[in-house]
């Protein structure tokens, strides 16, 4: 479905194309990454989204898997789109309290990922990349 061709109630502001380099002051100003897509071999945009504490609210088709469970966000069937709903809705509910926490845990989830060394050399030998 095309932005064109939603209903009615649903408001959509495409922003057009956004320079990497203000990417980060952009996410800042955002408290959700929602991403339902039909399939990631990595998700880089998932994880500068979280980077800037940006709750992921994606599909189940990404490597990002059972983020709920680790209360970091939301990884959901993409058969199950009354979820999505609800989650937006439980998201918007949530005290200030509870998202900060939320917001924290995925911010700080995603920095061990980006500081794992190991992970880092093995990324830097499949690129050929020098340390």
């Amino acid at each position: 479905t095309g932005i064109n061709q939603l209903p009615k109630n649903i408001v959509v502001n495409y922003r057009g194309v956004l320079e990497h380099s203000l990417l980060d002051d952009k996410l800042k100003n955002y408290h959700v990454i929602y991403l339902p897509s039909t399939g990631e071999n990595f998700g880089h945009s998932i994880i500068e989204g979280m980077n800037n504490s940006c709750v992921p609210v994606i599909s189940d088709k990404t490597p990002w898997q059972n983020l709920e469970e680790k209360n970091i966000g939301f990884d959901i069937d993409l058969n199950q789109p009354e979820k999505y709903s609800k989650i937006l809705d439980q998201l918007s509910e949530m005290n200030e309290y509870s998202f900060n926490i939320l917001t924290k845990n995925t911010h700080d989830y995603v920095q061990s990922i980006i500081n794992n060394k190991k992970l880092k050399e093995e990324y830097h030998q499949l690129f050929n990349l020098k340390n």
